[in-house]
């Protein structure tokens, strides 16, 4: 039997199991930035399940809890693409381009779409 899928509660990303210290070069990272309490962070947690699990073989995926203390790495991509509200998600080519980096929700659709562009 294959282990079960990782899983983020929808109250919160705190149980999460997808979660990496930070961007990792030369590969695409899909990058969400997030907070405990709100619920369109909720609905785009929800997303980003599905995008993780159609991906998680060849994407890294960041997820950045605004609410708790961050690593170094974590605190660096807050830094450098955050824009203030949530939630915030940023699409990294292979070469750490930023192919998308905009507040609020975004369909699965589209970011498939980015995640296929960020892969070739």
């Amino acid at each position: 039997m294959p282990p079960p899928a990782p899983v983020l509660a929808t109250q919160s990303y705190r149980h999460c199991n997808i979660m990496n210290e930070g961007a990792v070069p030369g590969s695409p990272n899909y990058i969400i930035k997030y907070g405990e309490g709100c619920f369109n962070s909720k609905r785009q947690a929800r997303r980003t399940v599905s995008v993780y699990e159609k991906y998680k073989d060849r994407v890294n995926f960041v997820v950045v809890n605004l609410d708790q203390k961050r690593s170094p790495a974590q605190q660096q991509l807050v830094k450098q693409y955050f824009q203030g509200y949530i939630p915030h998600v940023v699409v990294l080519d292979k070469s750490g381009k930023a192919v998308y980096n905009s507040s609020g929700e975004v369909d699965e659709s589209p970011l498939s779409s980015l995640l296929d562009n960020a892969l070739e």
